[in-house]
């Protein structure tokens, strides 16, 4: 079925204003399309109005409660130069709100970890680290079996 986006509807709402027809019957017809995709009165009255005031652009109109965008590469730039900032610091520095600088540092796959960001997924030179230093942690006590000499039971440590 075919639903459609906002620019479809507001090219049709245009057409209907040009066509002269009332914003009433306007609704009527939508529904009838539409059916449950149908814009709400309101919707279709306050682009009439923007229609009689000679404002035929189909973009929405920035409003004060609108997040402002935050450029990612910008943002990247920050935390490659000093990982150790706060969110709220990062918010200061871009002139933007905390959450806004929270989601996009989930949109670039990063983390807080030991107070400093870092990327949510390891690349294969750090899982090849982890490798590497998992083999000399086994292979450094490899000749002491001081592992089997531990015997933990009961919440109590008890040594041979």
């Amino acid at each position: 079925m075919f639903v459609p986006n906002a620019i479809h509807i507001r090219h049709v709402l245009i057409y209907l204003f040009l066509s002269h027809t009332t914003m009433k019957d306007s609704e009527t017809f939508l529904k009838n399309v539409y059916n449950t995709h149908a814009p709400h009165y309101n919707t279709i009255r306050n682009w009439f109005h923007r229609f009689e005031k000679d404002d035929f652009s189909l973009d929405e109109k920035d409003r004060s409660g609108r997040p402002r965008e935050l450029d990612l590469d910008k943002l990247k730039h920050a935390l490659q130069s000093d990982p150790f900032q706060s969110s709220r610091e990062l918010a200061v520095t871009f002139g933007v709100h905390h959450g806004t600088v929270l989601e996009g540092l989930k949109s670039l796959g990063m983390s807080k970890l030991f107070g400093r960001f870092i990327p949510h997924h390891l690349t294969q030179a750090n899982l090849d680290r982890r490798v590497d230093d998992s083999i000399t942690l086994l292979t450094l006590h490899a000749g002491d079996q001081w592992l089997d000499r531990l015997i933990t039971g009961d919440e109590k440590w008890v040594f041979y």
